[in-house]
This record gives C-alpha cells, sequence and structure tokens, in this order.
C-alpha cells in the first residue's frame, strides 16, 4: 500500500471492497473495488488496518470471488481480519450492477480525489506510518484504531527486531555508523554541567541486522527475548555519562580521566600503530 493512495481514501473517506487481481466480477458504485496486487492471502496484515485507520468508510473482501488457487488462504486471510478488526469489515455480499458498474482502484496508485480537483491541498499526515517495518505497520494502524496492538500477537510471528540488552556502553557510537537502517542514535544530553549520551533505538525500522552486535568494540550488545508488537516503538536502551577530551574534544564514557582512550593510547605510544578495540586481525 503506499502513502498516495492511503491519503486518497482519506480524503475520499470511500465504502471498500478488497478484491484479488483475478477476480473477474463487476461491482455496483455503492462500494468501490480495490484489486490488490496478486491474491489476498499474500498481502501484508496491516493492509486492512491501514485501510480503516485512514478513514474508509467501510471495508469488505470478497473471498468469493477469488479464482487463483489461494482461495482458501484467503478465506483465512479475512478471518484473521475479522477476528483482529471485529465488525470493521465483513465479506462482500452486495449483488451485480444494474447499469453501469463501479470503477475499480488499484492498489498500486492512486486515483485523484476531488479535493485535488478543486485545488484543495489534501491533509498530507496519515494516522498510519508504512516506512517501518511490517510488525510495525501493524502496530501503528492497530492503535490508530484504539486496538491494542497486543491482540495481534497470536496471529502473527514475533517481530524480526530484536530486544537489544546494553552493557558496558562507551558511546562510542560505532553501533549507529553500522546500523544500515538508521534505527539507533545517539543523543546528548546536559544538565547541571554533567554530560550524558543517551543510546536510542528505533524499532519501527530495525531489521534485526545484527550489525551493531558485531561491530560493537566493547562486545557490550546482546539480543535479548523477543519483543511483542505492542513494544514496536523508539526506546532508551543505554545511558552514559560522558566527559569530553581535553585534547580532542570528542566524548567519551566519563573514567574521571582528561583524555579519552585513544588519545590516551597516543600519549603513552606516539609511534605506535594499532587497530582499535574489537577490531584485530582473527
Amino acid at each position: 500500500m503506499n502513502a498516495s493512495l492511503l491519503s486518497w481514501i482519506s480524503d475520499e473517506e470511500p465504502a471498500i471492497t478488497l478484491i484479488c487481481a483475478s477476480v473477474t466480477r463487476t461491482y455496483s458504485k455503492s462500494t468501490t473495488p480495490l484489486r490488490v496486487d496478486g491474491c489476498i492471502a499474500d498481502t501484508l496484515l496491516a493492509l486492512a488496518p491501514q485501510i480503516l485507520a485512514c478513514g474508509a468508510r467501510s471495508l469488505s473482501v470478497d473471498v468469493d470471488a477469488c479464482e487463483c488457487e489461494n482461495r482458501e488462504r484467503a478465506k483465512q486471510r479475512f478471518e484473521t481480519w475479522q477476528r483482529l478488526l471485529g465488525p470493521r469489515i465483513s465479506q462482500y455480499q452486495g449483488k451485480p450492477p444494474r447499469f453501469r458498474p463501479a470503477q475499480e482502484v488499484l492498489a498500486t496508485s492512486a486515483p485523484v480525489s476531488r479535493r485535488a480537483l478543486f485545488g484543495l491541498s489534501s491533509d498530507s499526515s496519515l494516522p498510519v506510518d508504512i516506512s517501518g517495518t511490517q510488525s510495525a505497520q501493524l502496530s501503528a494502524a492497530l492503535a490508530a484504531l484504539g486496538i491494542e496492538p497486543g491482540v495481534a500477537d497470536e496471529f502473527v510471528g514475533a517481530p524480526i527486531t530484536p530486544r537489544l540488552k546494553i552493557a558496558g556502553c562507551t558511546a562510542c557510537g560505532v553501533c549507529v555508523s553500522a546500523c544500515p537502517t538508521q534505527s539507533l542514535a545517539l543523543e546528548k544530553e546536559n544538565e547541571k554541567g554533567s554530560a550524558t549520551a543517551v543510546l536510542l533505538h528505533d524499532r519501527t525500522t530495525c531489521e534485526g541486522t545484527g550489525r551493531c552486535i558485531e561491530l560493537c568494540p566493547e562486545h557490550a550488545i546482546r539480543r535479548a527475548d523477543a519483543l511483542s508488537l505492542a513494544e514496536m516503538e523508539r526506546v532508551e536502551v543505554a545511558r552514559v555519562p560522558t566527559a569530553k577530551c581535553r585534547k580532542c574534544q570528542s566524548l567519551f564514557a566519563n573514567d574521571g580521566e582528561e583524555l579519552c582512550p585513544t588519545c590516551r593510547r597516543v600519549a603513552q605510544d606516539p609511534f605506535g600503530s594499532w587497530l582499535p578495540p574489537g577490531f584485530e586481525r582473527k
């Protein structure tokens, strides 16, 4: 589902019927058929909650019209949605149109809203974020509907995002640079003349690559138990009191010294050559 289509739903608030790509049936103008790319069985679990969270007046699914080999799985997907969303979603029961059929909308594109036709700006803010992981998208959509995200844990596997446990962090920032999804960040807090580095983990974008764990020179990061959908948020994972190096001005874990570990090493051996801890060749 793309953002432009969700924006169109937010503007138009249509009654939507989800249909598979294989469907040949026509629909009356009382609903807007939304043709997915492939089979309903293979759509994201977040799809139906996202459509409703963005303001669809009603949502139904025409599983009986599915003509592909995944029909039984499509029914299972609808049943899962029904258990999650209750009366907000229903099975399509409409009749063939007497006159002109309804115009279909493709899930891969978005029609022009009436607001846009009249030159009116659309509210670009959506209650859901489709830039995160699948688990994060589902969690955000359910929360927008007032449904506790944890209720979906029985229908989906544990998120790929790991729970990170930190012990011995020195606020060096290697993990932040190593993360391919920019899901880790170091922020500075200053209070009463002291500085603290706060390591934050954005679970909504983390894909669990483990690069932070592999490259941490202090071996301070490890995986813990699995997360639930209700925990898909940005959280603080470490808080490190810091000091500024008198020589290079970089921040380091405050250990009572005036120089950071690197400058101390250089002062002890000015002409030496070495690799940072944790990066020795094996």
